[in-house]
């Protein structure tokens, strides 16, 4: 099995979890802080600004079928569209 390898460091402190869109072509990395951030699946640079709104930690999200729209939860227990 090959080692792992860096393609790109994220600028998030305290990942807690990323998800990539069906096609690839974003993914999303949440922390423990309730910020989230979406990224370019082949740039690795983000897209548009970084996503608040939960008063806590997100422990999920992931993005509809067609990419379109992205769905979160948290603690406290919360879901943000």
């Amino acid at each position: 099995m090959p080692s792992p390898k860096t393609v790109a460091r994220i600028p998030m402190l305290h990942t807690r979890w990323s998800s990539f869109s069906r096609d690839g072509r974003m993914f999303i990395v949440g922390d423990h802080e309730g910020r989230a951030q979406i990224f370019d699946g082949h740039t690795f640079k983000p897209r548009g600004r970084l996503l608040v709104g939960h008063a806590g930690t997100i422990t999920n999200a992931d993005f509809s079928p067609d990419g379109r729209t992205l769905v979160s939860d948290g603690r406290p227990t919360t879901v943000e569209t």
